[in-house]
């Protein structure tokens, strides 16, 4: 039986490595999705503890120049709030682009492994075919010769 050979080999491992390539750029984005989430969490923390703050020494009767310092701190926080707010969404943009790019990578490899199954079976198919043509063959002329033996000793 001769070897099978999927002619688009090369192009099947190419399209391997997009896919796994895909998969570490997509792993990557979540990473810093995760990051700049967890980094918008501790500014929104840190916004709160200044809040408490702030009620506390405005309650404490603090001075008009802290006070000011303490509007000036919690609009810097709004502030990198709202930066970070934008730095997530686009994060978040990132991880979707790369989700699909990587659901497009695994497509185009999944074509190729399926055609690269059928060709192996329709290879092996022919090969059974080809093995049992043989048998045939040979059934036949051991038949003849059965039958020549047979006729010459009759």
């Amino acid at each position: 039986m001769r070897r099978f050979r999927f002619r688009l080999e090369t192009v099947l491992r190419l399209r391997q490595r997009e896919e796994e390539r895909a998969q570490i750029a997509f792993a990557q984005a979540r990473r810093r999705l995760a990051a700049e989430q967890a980094q918008l969490r501790a500014l929104e923390t840190d916004a709160h503890l200044h809040t408490e703050l702030h009620a506390r020494r405005r309650a404490a009767g603090a001075e008009p120049a802290e006070v000011l310092r303490l509007d000036d701190y919690a609009q810097a926080l709004a502030q990198a709030i709202w930066r970070q707010e934008q730095v997530v969404a686009e994060a978040g943009e990132e991880v979707e682009r790369r989700r699909e790019q990587l659901h497009d990578a695994i497509r185009r490899r999944e074509v190729l492994t399926r055609l690269r199954e059928r060709r192996r079976r329709e290879h092996l198919a022919a090969a059974l075919a080809e093995e049992q043509k043989a048998l045939d063959d040979f059934a036949v002329i051991r038949y003849a010769a059965a039958d020549k033996e047979a006729a010459r000793h009759a």
